[in-house]
């Protein structure tokens, strides 16, 4: 049931994300793509009894292999750090909630944005 959760978790988020992001830039980064996510994951789980932190880990499986396929020019980096975040997101919704996990999606969403525009501006396209 993790992988099903997950699984409908990932087409909401890509399905959302992709319909908003071009009409709202960096506010659907930042602050629509977490909370579609972070309630997709742990609403999925819940809807289907599943264990919150496997349908993460999951989540950002599903992220990570989408991250390196659809930009394999930009090396493994972003789809090691989906998975490692959204594990770690998962680590925050078990032990502090929902909330905790918005509060570290919003923060993590925006540090990365911030460093995209940071290296385009310098001509530095790592991320």
């Amino acid at each position: 049931m993790e992988m099903m959760a997950a699984a409908l978790a990932a087409v909401i988020a890509w399905s959302v994300n992709r319909r908003t992001q071009t009409e709202s830039g960096w506010r659907t980064a930042i602050l629509l793509a977490p909370l579609i996510e972070e309630l997709a994951k742990t609403g999925f789980a819940k809807i289907l009894s599943a264990q919150v932190l496997p349908v993460h880990l999951y989540f950002g499986l599903i992220e990570a292999i989408y991250d390196a396929w659809a930009k394999p020019e930009r090396h493994l980096l972003p789809a090691l750090l989906s998975l490692l975040s959204h594990g770690f997101f998962g680590y925050l919704t078990v032990k502090s909630g929902i909330l905790a996990a918005l509060f570290a999606h919003f923060s993590w969403n925006g540090l990365i944005w911030y460093m995209q525009r940071r290296r385009q501006n310098a001509g530095n396209i790592l991320l």
